[in-house]
C-alpha cells in the first residue's frame, strides 16, 4: 500500500512539474500561483484518501486473523462434538430374541400379536367417518374389549427373568419381567414388561445376579383397554398400539412360581383358553404355591 501512495503522490508531483513547465510561458503569475494551490489540494487530499485506505486495509487485516481464529477454534470445537457423539450416539449392540411364538398366550409378545390380528379382523370395513359412524365404532370397539377379555385366557407356565422389583403397596411389588426361550438357551421373547408381584410370592423369591430366573405358572388373561382418545401408535407407543381407541394390557392370575432348574424338565403347561373359573381347579402343578392370586399388569415394551 505504501507503494502505491508514493506512486499516486509522484505522479501529482510530475505533473505539477510539467503543467507548470508547459504553461509558465502562456500565463500569469497570478494564474499559475491559483494552479500551484489547486495542486497542493489535490495532493492533500490524495494523501488523505491514502490515508484512510491504508487504515482500512490494516483493520481489514486485523479482522481477518480475528475471523482465522475464531474459526480455528470453532473447527476445533466440532472436531471434540464429533468425537463425543460418536461414543454417546453409537447404535447399541442388536439384542438377540427368540422368535415370537404361535401359541398366543406363550407371552406377553405373542398376546400382543393376536389382539392386534383379532381387533383387525373384527373392526375391517366398520365405518368410521362421521360423527355417528364414530360413536357406533365406539360402542363395537368397547364391546369387542370385554368379549376378548373374557375369551382369550388360558393357564400357562413361562420361563420369566425378573429384575428391578420396587414395592408398590403393602401388598405387592412391581418387577420387570422378561419371558425367555428355553429352546433357544434363555434368548428373551419380546420386550421386557412391568408386571405385579403378589407379596405372598415375592416373599418365597430369593432374586440376585446369580439367581433371576424363574417358572411361573398363571392364568394368562388378555386385557384390551378401550381408549377413544388413542388413534394412532404415537411416537413412543405407550402403552402399546392394538388399533384406534384400544390399548394393550394384560392379567397374570398367580398360581405358583419355583425356581428355574435347567437340568429339570419344565412343568407342561396347560393347553387350550379355557376360563379362569375353570382353569383354577387343576391347580399349578409342583409350583410353591397352588392357590391363584391376581397380581400384575403389562407394563411398557410389550410389544
Amino acid at each position: 500500500m505504501r507503494v502505491v501512495r508514493a506512486i499516486g503522490i509522484g505522479l501529482v508531483l510530475w505533473a505539477q512539474a510539467s503543467a507548470g513547465a508547459c504553461l509558465a510561458q502562456s500565463k500569469t503569475p497570478t494564474q499559475l500561483r491559483e494552479e500551484n494551490a489547486a495542486l497542493r489540494e489535490e495532493l492533500r487530499r490524495v494523501r488523505a484518501r491514502a490515508d484512510e485506505l491504508e487504515s482500512r486495509l490494516a483493520a481489514l487485516l486485523n479482522e481477518r486473523r480475528g475471523l482465522e481464529g475464531r474459526l480455528s477454534q470453532t473447527e476445533s470445537m466440532i472436531a471434540q462434538l464429533r468425537a463425543e457423539m460418536g461414543r454417546i450416539d453409537a447404535p447399541p449392540t442388536p439384542i438377540a430374541r427368540a422368535p415370537v411364538g404361535a401359541d398366543p398366550l406363550s407371552s406377553p409378545a405373542s398376546l400382543l400379536r393376536e389382539l392386534r390380528s383379532r381387533y383387525h379382523v373384527a373392526m375391517l370395513g366398520v365405518p368410521n367417518s362421521t360423527p355417528e359412524e364414530r360413536a357406533d365404532y365406539a360402542e363395537q370397539v368397547q364391546l369387542w374389549c370385554k368379549l376378548t377379555n373374557r375369551e382369550l385366557r388360558g393357564k400357562r407356565t413361562w420361563l420369566v427373568k425378573l429384575t428391578d422389583i420396587e414395592p408398590v403397596d403393602r401388598d405387592s411389588s412391581v418387577a420387570s419381567m422378561t419371558v425367555l426361550d428355553e429352546d433357544s438357551g434363555g434368548l428373551p421373547i419380546g420386550e421386557a414388561v412391568d408386571v405385579r408381584v403378589p407379596k405372598r410370592y415375592l416373599d418365597k423369591l430369593d432374586i440376585g445376579p446369580e439367581n433371576d430366573r424363574w417358572l411361573l405358572t398363571a392364568i394368562v388373561i388378555a386385557k384390551p383397554v378401550f381408549n377413544p382418545e388413542r388413534q394412532t401408535r404415537g411416537i413412543f407407543e405407550f402403552p402399546p398400539f392394538i388399533g384406534p381407541m384400544v390399548e394393550f394390557d394384560f392379567e397374570l392370575d398367580w398360581f405358583g412360581i419355583k425356581r428355574w432348574d435347567p437340568d429339570e424338565p419344565e412343568a407342561e403347561a396347560e393347553d387350550g383358553e379355557m376360563p379362569a373359573e375353570d382353569q383354577s381347579e387343576d391347580g399349578a402343578g409342583d409350583e410353591t404355591e397352588d392357590e391363584s392370586e391376581k397380581g400384575s399388569s403389562a407394563g411398557p415394551g410389550a410389544g
